[in-house]
C-alpha cells in the first residue's frame, strides 16, 4: 500500500539552492547579478507547464510572448516591444538559442526541448550581447554532451487528439568527444474551432524539432561545441476567427456572404495554410588560457515560411493575403575575458552580423476564393482585367559592432562597472511591385513592373552602461544603474516605392535600481527592482485599410516606470513556492499623426483615421500589473516513490493591441497544474496534466477595416505522459 512518509529531511537539505546565470557572459550566481533578470531552470519550467516560448509569458511576468498573425514572435517586456510582421524588422526583444542571435521572427515560435535554463533579461542589453535590443533578451541555453550515457523520453496523449513523443540522447562517443541527440514531434490532430466554410478544424498543428551536438575537449583549454538545430511548423491556428456581432463587419454587408459570428467558429474562404521550415547550425569554440578566455561563436540560419489569411473572415472574399518569406543569416562573434577574480575584471570583444530576409512574394488579392495562393489564381481567369498587386523584396542588414566591458572592485563589497559598444549598420532594400492581370480562361496572367526601388542606408550609434552595486550583507545585494539602447531603423519591404524614408532608429535610456536578497538560510530569496524608460522614436505597425497589409512609423516618445519583483521559497523539504509581479506604467508622450480604427456605421468594420497626437494613450501590450505563483508540492511514499503536485497561476490586468475603439484583451487568469508519480529510483513516471484550466472562450475584440474581430483564448486540455531516464534521474 502506498502511504505517505512521514520521515523529515535534515535542515541542510530544506534550501533553494543557487542559480547559474550568463547574463553577464559570465558564469555567476544569479543573486550576484546587478541586473533584473528572471532565471527558469529546467524543474521550474517542468512545474509551470512550459512547452513553447509563448508558454514564458505565464512564468515571467511583464513579458508578453506574443505570437502575432499566428507566424511571428513578438514579444514585449515591460511595455518595449513589437507586433511588425515585415521581412527585416527585427524584434525589440531579442532571442538567442546557444549564444546564437535569431532575427528571424517566424522561426523563433518553437517547442522547447533539452533545455537547461532560459534567462530572461529586462531592460536595453546595449552593450555585451550581439544586437543591441531595447527590450531586453530572452536567452534559451541547452543542455550540452553529458559525460555519461544518458537518456531522457517521454510520450504524451491529450484531449484535441494530442500525440507528443520527446528524447534525448547523450554521452561520450570517445575519450574526448561527447555527443547528443534530442527529437521532439507534436500532432495536434484535433481543433478546438470549426470553420463553417471549409468544414475544418481550426486549432490543428504538427511539429518537429530535432537537435544534434558534438563536443570536442583535445586539451584541459580547449572545448569546441557544434550544433544543428531543424524545425519544422504546420498549423491552422487563428486566434481571431470569427466576428464580434456587436457592430456589422464589411462582410454582413454582401448579399448571400456566410459570416461567423461565434467564438471558435470561422467563415473563411480557406483555412490559414502557415508553415515553417528552419535550420539553425551553431559552432562555439572556447579556448582557456592562464589570464584570460577567448570565445569564437559562429552561426548561420536558413529558413523560409508561408502564411495565409482570409482578412474579411467571411465567404465573400474581399481581400485575401499571402506571404512567403525567407531569411539567410550570418553571425560572428569574437570574445577575449579575463579569468574572474582580483579587483579589477573585463571582457571584449567584436560582433558581425548579416541577414537578408524578404519575400517571394507578398501579395494581396481582392475576389480570390481561398488564400490567395497561386493555385488560386486559376479560379479568376474568368474575370479579365481584375488587377492584383504583388511585391517581391528582400531587405539585407549587415552590422559591425566592437563592445568592452570592465568591472572595478572599489572595496570587498562594492563593484563598479562600466561597458560601452558602437555599432555600425547598413540597411538595403530591393523590391519590386508587379500587378497581376487576370486573362481570359486558357491565358497566361499578365504581369507588368509597376513600381522598383533600390534604397541604402547606414546608421551608426555608441550605447553604454554603467552600473554600481554593494553588498550591504552576504545576503543582500543593492544596485543601481543606466542603460542605453539602440534598434536600427529599418526600411518597409511591402512597399516599392524608391522614395520612401527608412524608420529612424529606437532609442531608450533606462534607469534602474534594485535589490536582490536571501533570508532564512536560503530558504527565502527575494528580488525587486524599480526602473523608468525614456524611449524615443519607437517603431509602431500601422495596419494599411484597403488591404490589411502592415507597415511601420515612428512615434516620437514614451515614458515608461514600474517595478518588478521576484521571489522563491522553500518552507520545508517538500514544498517550493515561485512567483513575481509586474507593474507597469506606460504610454506615448508625443505619437504625431497616429493612426487608429474607429467603427464605420455605414460600410461596417472599421474606418482608419489619423489623430493629430495620441499623448497620453498606452502603449500596445502593456498591461498596468501581471503576476504569477508556481507551487511545486512533493509526497513520499512509503515504499520509496513519491508523487509530485505542480502548478503555475498567472493572472495580466487588461490591455490594448492598438490605439482605436474596440480594442481590448479583457483581464483574465490562466492555471496549468499537474501531478506526477515517480518511481522509487525516479528511472520512470506517469503525469496527469491540465493546461488552461480557467480558460476564458473570449479575451476581447480587435477592430480593423473589415470587421470587429473576437480574440479568443485555446480552451481547456488535459493528458496523461509517461516518462522514462536511464543514467539520470528523471
Amino acid at each position: 500500500m502506498l502511504l505517505p512518509c512521514v520521515a523529515h529531511a535534515q535542515q541542510s537539505d530544506v534550501t533553494l539552492g543557487e542559480i547559474v546565470v550568463t547574463a553577464q557572459k559570465r558564469a555567476e550566481n544569479l543573486q550576484d547579478v546587478p541586473i533584473s533578470v528572471s532565471a527558469q531552470t529546467e524543474t521550474m519550467l517542468r512545474a509551470a507547464d512550459v512547452r513553447s516560448v509563448q508558454d514564458l509569458t505565464n512564468v515571467v511576468p511583464g513579458l508578453r510572448a506574443h505570437n502575432q498573425s499566428g507566424n511571428y514572435f513578438q514579444p514585449f517586456i515591460r511595455g518595449v516591444g513589437g507586433a511588425s510582421t515585415l521581412a527585416g524588422n527585427e524584434a525589440a526583444v531579442a532571442t538567442y538559442i546557444d549564444g546564437m542571435y535569431l532575427a528571424y521572427k517566424p522561426a523563433n515560435i518553437f517547442e522547447l526541448n533539452n533545455v537547461e535554463r532560459i534567462e530572461v533579461l529586462r531592460g536595453p542589453q546595449g552593450t555585451l550581447f550581439g544586437r543591441n535590443a531595447t527590450g531586453g533578451a530572452i536567452n534559451i541555453i541547452t543542455r550540452a554532451p553529458s559525460d555519461a550515457p544518458e537518456f531522457r523520453g517521454e510520450a504524451s496523449y491529450g484531449r484535441f487528439d494530442d500525440v507528443i513523443a520527446s528524447g534525448t540522447l547523450s554521452g561520450p562517443l570517445t575519450e574526448s568527444l561527447g555527443g547528443l541527440l534530442a527529437l521532439r514531434y507534436e500532432d495536434i490532430g484535433k481543433g478546438y474551432a470549426h470553420n463553417i466554410v471549409t468544414g475544418s478544424d481550426l486549432g490543428t498543428s504538427r511539429s518537429m524539432q530535432g537537435m544534434g551536438k558534438l563536443r570536442w575537449r583535445p586539451t584541459d583549454a580547449l572545448t569546441i561545441t557544434g550544433e544543428a538545430i531543424y524545425s519544422f511548423r504546420k498549423q491552422s491556428d487563428d486566434d481571431s476567427a470569427s466576428i464580434n456581432p456587436a457592430f456589422p463587419s464589411k462582410a454582413d454587408r454582401v448579399p448571400g456572404a456566410i459570416v461567423a459570428h461565434a467564438p471558435y467558429v470561422s467563415s473563411a474562404t480557406s483555412d490559414p495554410p502557415n508553415r515553417l521550415r528552419d535550420w539553425k547550425y551553431i559552432l562555439n569554440a572556447r579556448y582557456g588560457l592562464p589570464d584570460y578566455d577567448l570565445t569564437s561563436i559562429t552561426a548561420y540560419e536558413r529558413g523560409s515560411s508561408l502564411a495565409g489569411f482570409d482578412r474579411d473572415r467571411s465567404s465573400a472574399t474581399l481581400v485575401n493575403s499571402y506571404t512567403l518569406d525567407f531569411d539567410r543569416e550570418f553571425t560572428q562573434e569574437f570574445q577575449v575575458a579575463s579569468k574572474y577574480g582580483g579587483g579589477f575584471n573585463w571582457i571584449g570583444g567584436a560582433y558581425y552580423f548579416r541577414d537578408n530576409e524578404g519575400y517571394k512574394p507578398n501579395a494581396v488579392f481582392t475576389n480570390v476564393p481561398g488564400s490567395g495562393t497561386p493555385q488560386d489564381l486559376a479560379s479568376v481567369a474568368g474575370r479579365p482585367g481584375v488587377t492584383y498587386p504583388v511585391v517581391y523584396a528582400n531587405q539585407v542588414a549587415e552590422s559591425v559592432a566592437a563592445f568592452a566591458e570592465a568591472t572595478f572592485k572599489l572595496s570587498d563589497r562594492t563593484r563598479l562597472i562600466t561597458g560601452a559598444r558602437y555599432t555600425t549598420e547598413r540597411r538595403a532594400l530591393s523590391a519590386q511591385r508587379f500587378n497581376l492581370t487576370a486573362p481570359p480562361p486558357g491565358n497566361a496572367f499578365v504581369s507588368t513592373l509597376t513600381q522598383s526601388a533600390n534604397l541604402s542606408t547606414t546608421f551608426s550609434r555608441a550605447t553604454y552602461r554603467v552600473s554600481l552595486d554593494h553588498h550591504f550583507t552576504d545576503e543582500i545585494l543593492g544596485y543601481v544603474s543606466l542603460n542605453t539602447g539602440f534598434r536600427s531603423g529599418a526600411y518597409n519591404p511591402t512597399s516599392a516605392s524608391p522614395t520612401q524614408q527608412p524608420l529612424r532608429p529606437e532609442l531608450i535610456t533606462a534607469y534602474e535600481a534594485g535589490v536582490k536578497s536571501q533570508f532564512l538560510q536560503d530558504r527565502l530569496r527575494l528580488n525587486a527592482s524599480t526602473f523608468y524608460y525614456d524611449y524615443r522614436d519607437l517603431h509602431v505597425s500601422i495596419r494599411t485599410p484597403s488591404s490589411g497589409v502592415i507597415t511601420q512609423q515612428n512615434a516620437g516618445g514614451a515614458k515608461i516606470y514600474g517595478l518588478d519583483l521576484d521571489f522563491a521559497a522553500r518552507p520545508t523539504e517538500r514544498l517550493t513556492l515561485n512567483g513575481g509581479l509586474n507593474l507597469l506604467h506606460a504610454q506615448y508622450t508625443d505619437f504625431a499623426n497616429a493612426a487608429e480604427f474607429v467603427f464605420d456605421p455605414i460600410a461596417g468594420g472599421g474606418v482608419q483615421l489619423t489623430i493629430p497626437n495620441a499623448r497620453g494613450e498606452p502603449l500596445n501590450f502593456s498591461p498596468s500589473w501581471t503576476a504569477n505563483i508556481e507551487a511545486q508540492y512533493k509526497i513520499p511514499l512509503r515504499n520509496g516513490s513519491a508523487i509530485q503536485v505542480e502548478g503555475n497561476y498567472f493572472y495580466t490586468d487588461s490591455f490594448s493591441r492598438q490605439i482605436g475603439q474596440g480594442d481590448e484583451v479583457r483581464a483574465y487568469g490562466n492555471l496549468n497544474a499537474s501531478a506526477t508519480w515517480y518511481n522509487k529510483d525516479r528511472s520512470y513516471y506517469i503525469r496527469a496534466w491540465g493546461r488552461n484550466i480557467t480558460s476564458h472562450k473570449v479575451l476581447g475584440s480587435q477592430l480593423d477595416s473589415f470587421a470587429l474581430f473576437y480574440i479568443v483564448q485555446r480552451p481547456v486540455s488535459y493528458g496523461i505522459t509517461l516518462g522514462y531516464c536511464f543514467g539520470v534521474r528523471c
